[in-house]
C-alpha cells in the first residue's frame, strides 16, 4: 500500500511539475478507438499535431510505433501496466530529440531494435513511472553486430578485444597485473 501510494504521489508530482512548466496548453487524446473527444489512434499523429506546452493523454492499449518527440510536450499514458509502445522492428520506442521540457510517464516501452527511450540533445526531460524492457533486440552481444543497423553502420560497431589470459606467473601478491 505504501509503495502504491508513493508511486501515485510520484506520478502526480511529475504531472503537476510538467503542467507548471507549460502555459495553458491543449490536451490531445490518443485511443485505439478514436471518437469525437479523442481524435487520434496513433501517438505519433498526436505528437505531430501538438504544440509546445500541450499534453497528450494516451488510453490503454498497444501502439506499434517509434514515437519521435521534438516539442516541449507531456506524453502521459493511462498506466505503465497497460499502455504499451511496442517498437518491434523499429529503431526506438520513444526518441526525445533537440528539445527542452518534456515529460514521458505511464508507458511500457518494449522490443525496440535499439533504445527503448532515447534522449538526444535534450534537456529538462522527466521520464517517470515507465517500464522499459526487452530493447536492443537487434544487438548480438556475442559478435557485436546489429542486423537492424542501417547498411552504412554495419561493421562499425565497436568490438571488444578478446579477454587477456595471464599465465600464473603474472600474478603478484597484490593480484593480477593490469594490461
Amino acid at each position: 500500500m505504501l509503495n502504491e501510494n508513493t508511486n501515485r504521489f510520484a506520478q502526480l508530482s511529475a504531472a503537476l511539475w510538467a503542467l507548471s512548466q507549460i502555459a495553458a496548453g491543449a490536451t490531445l487524446c490518443v485511443s485505439k478507438d478514436p471518437h469525437a473527444a479523442c481524435l487520434y489512434s496513433k501517438i505519433s499523429d498526436a505528437v505531430a499535431a501538438a504544440q509546445n506546452g500541450d499534453v497528450i493523454q494516451v488510453s490503454h492499449g498497444s501502439y506499434p510505433e517509434d514515437v519521435v518527440i521534438g516539442k516541449a510536450i507531456s506524453l502521459i499514458g493511462a498506466s505503465r501496466d497497460n499502455t504499451i509502445i511496442d517498437a518491434t522492428g523499429m529503431a526506438n520506442g520513444i526518441s526525445v530529440t533537440g528539445v527542452s521540457g518534456v515529460l514521458v510517464s505511464g508507458f511500457t516501452v518494449q522490443n525496440a531494435n535499439f533504445e527503448g527511450i532515447l534522449l538526444n540533445q535534450a534537456s529538462q526531460v522527466t521520464i517517470t513511472d515507465n517500464h522499459v524492457l526487452r530493447n536492443n533486440v537487434s544487438l548480438n552481444v556475442n559478435d557485436a553486430t546489429c542486423n537492424a543497423a542501417p547498411p552504412a553502420m554495419r561493421g562499425r560497431l565497436a568490438r571488444r578485444p578478446p579477454a587477456r589470459r595471464w599465465p600464473a606467473s603474472a600474478h603478484s601478491p597484490s593480484g593480477p597485473r593490469s594490461a
